[in-house]
């Protein structure tokens, strides 16, 4: 998968689970292969990167999501344990 065609499925996926937290840790890993730290850190480059593939809404709400899920990893990951 070329980076373009990860960039989308990333936008996809953010879009579906934007309302539900972002989205399971274990369906993040199903999905990309990746574990939920390095998903956020992508999804949080791309909206540095392509803030224009985001209505501005969706934008701080998922800016928000990444920061959230970011600084919570390490309780999260206790808690999967």
């Amino acid at each position: 998968m070329d980076k373009r065609d990860q960039n989308d499925t990333i936008e996809r996926f953010a879009r579906r689970w934007v309302d539900f937290g972002g989205g399971p840790d274990e369906e993040i890993f199903v999905t990309f292969g990746i574990t939920p730290v390095t998903y956020f850190e992508r999804l949080s480059t791309l909206l540095g990167k392509e803030p224009e593939r985001f209505e501005e809404r969706l934008f701080e709400q998922l800016q928000q999501l990444c920061r959230y899920r970011l600084a919570n990893r390490h309780s999260r990951t206790q808690t999967l344990m």
